[in-house]
């Protein structure tokens, strides 16, 4: 009912939108400050005071002191990410003792449902010794002719539909089970309910915070719980996780899984800028930074998930890159460090078996391990094969030959500037056309890149005339280090006699100019 004070002001008023009962401000639970209540007004969302507002446990309504907000617990998993629930009176202390799903937040009891079960035997008794005793009557009936039939108090039709309300009464088939995904039905969690999975009767144990959770609620068929009870299920026999338990698990194994990723190969998806042909090979691409952000939203269900996109992403760069060369062996160092400390027996996904990408990473080894065999084969020395050449035949002189010799590097005409970066930045920015002059990687409409050494410029930073340059122009163009005659191809021993052109930004030499300068 509505508030028995007189109400008093605009602003301190709330309406109901389901039972349009009207509260005071101050006697909603708990209280609203004006300016909640002046943010309530103005939503598009309609108001719902607490006593139509359903409990988080039971999902019913309690219609006399109404539900409270109460404090999530930190195991439970809400799809929200909502740091409180609304829950009744009778579910609170249930909350308290532990007595809650942390995949659906409904509560168990299981005093009532041994109470309730108890009940229901007693009513399968019941509905057995009519069913025997229907039986004797009517062998009765066939033994005497029927003679006796007009004596029946109740006839046959009226005896059968009460056995058949006895038996709708103790109707209590647990074979019925859910599709995963469906969303769950309140009357599913009923301790005689029909729908298996949903009850006290099939609960499982969380391994990490010790809290019992339905079978159903963790997607399990009734064929893989009775194989985790009778410990013969590949991942659930040997831990079995809760949702919210799962979700730290899996943040934790691809935070170990990015430790082991020394060079970033792994750590975020592979755009056209890194390798422009790589959607073409890969259809199925995964990386790490992918994997956490489904690992947030709670998609992963079970770590073993984890441990496939894991070989998943390791077959992916095995089949892209060429074998033995160094990303491939970086993939393979990955790969080995991976499966000894973070999926090895006691590592933390221990009960995470191989997934179906295991053998297609097998085939990639096996592949590269082919190819070096012929490549060895075929680079094989053959010591008693006498060596001729083709031209001078066996007559050929062995030549020593000296160390080589390094080239003396020249100092750069343009002055640049060093740029220190942390690890992270200069991961990303290595992905990134940076100016050699002042390191900036913007204005990226105005860069040039040199033919011969492949150094980008900015336009204005090596004072090219790029808006009066043409297509051709801008292609061919040579930056202040590679500059050289466009007629000879030389660079003279006086670089002052190269003259640039205005309009192309070429050089020419003054003495190969047609009349000569």
């Amino acid at each position: 009912s509505s508030c028995s004070q007189p109400l008093v002001g605009s602003l301190t008023e709330l309406t109901c939108s389901r039972c349009s009962h009207t509260f005071h401000s101050a006697c909603c639970d708990p209280p609203l400050s004006l300016k909640a209540v002046e943010n309530i007004l103005n939503m598009e969302e309609p108001w719902i005071c607490s006593k139509c507002t359903p409990c988080a446990g039971c999902n019913d309504f309690d219609i006399v002191f109404g539900t409270k907000r109460y404090p999530a617990p930190p195991t439970l998993f809400t799809k929200d990410g909502g740091s409180s629930i609304q829950l009744c009176s009778r579910c609170i202390p249930l909350y308290e003792s532990d007595q809650y799903c942390p995949n659906c937040c409904h509560c168990w009891d299981d005093f009532k449902y041994q109470k309730v079960q108890r009940v229901l035997r007693w009513q399968r008794k019941l509905k057995e010794d009519a069913n025997e005793e229907n039986t004797k009557n009517q062998a009765k009936k066939r033994k005497r002719g029927g003679e006796e039939g007009e004596d029946d108090p109740m006839g046959d039709d009226e005896e059968d539909a009460h056995l058949d309300d006895v038996a709708a009464v103790c109707h209590v088939d647990n074979e019925e089970t859910v599709a995963y995904g469906m969303v769950a039905d309140p009357s599913w969690y009923h301790p005689d309910s029909s729908v298996w999975g949903f009850n006290e009767g099939s609960m499982l144990i969380c391994d990490s915070c010790n809290l019992w959770v339905h079978a159903g609620c963790a997607g399990l068929t009734k064929e893989e719980y009775e194989k985790t009870n009778r410990g013969e299920h590949p991942i659930y026999s040997k831990e079995f996780l809760c949702r919210k338990c799962c979700v730290v698990r899996c943040q934790s194994l691809i935070a170990a899984l990015n430790k082991e990723d020394q060079l970033g190969l792994f750590a975020v998806p592979v755009t056209e800028q890194m390798a422009p042909t790589y959607h073409d090979v890969i259809k199925n691409p995964i990386d790490l930074q992918t994997m956490l952000q489904r690992a947030n939203k709670g998609e992963y269900h079970n770590y073993a998930w984890i441990r496939e996109l894991f070989e998943l992403m390791v077959t992916n760069a095995l089949v892209f890159n060429r074998p033995n060369s160094a990303f491939w062996k970086e993939a393979k160092r990955y790969h080995e460090a991976c499966m000894s400390k973070v999926f090895s027996e006691i590592g933390m996904g221990k009960a995470a078996p191989a997934g179906k990408h295991a053998d297609a990473l097998r085939e990639a080894f096996e592949k590269a391990k082919r190819w070096r065999e012929a490549e060895k084969e075929r680079v094989q020395k053959d010591d008693t094969a006498e060596k001729k050449d083709l031209v001078a035949g066996a007559e050929v002189a062995a030549v020593k030959l000296g160390p080589l010799v390094t080239p003396e590097d020249v100092p750069s005409c343009v002055p640049f500037v060093n740029v220190r970066l942390k690890a992270v930045d200069a991961f990303f920015s290595s992905w990134m056309d940076c100016c050699f002059c002042c390191g900036s990687s913007g204005a990226s409409d105005t860069m040039l890149f040199c033919v011969d050494c492949g150094e980008a410029y900015h336009s204005f930073c090596a004072n090219a005339p790029i808006y009066s340059m043409s297509a051709s122009a801008a292609a061919s163009w040579r930056c202040p280090n590679c500059k050289v005659c466009e007629i000879t191809g030389d660079v003279p021993e006086d670089e002052t006699m190269l003259l640039f052109c205005e309009m192309c930004d070429r050089a020419c030499t003054l003495t190969e100019l047609d009349p000569p300068l």
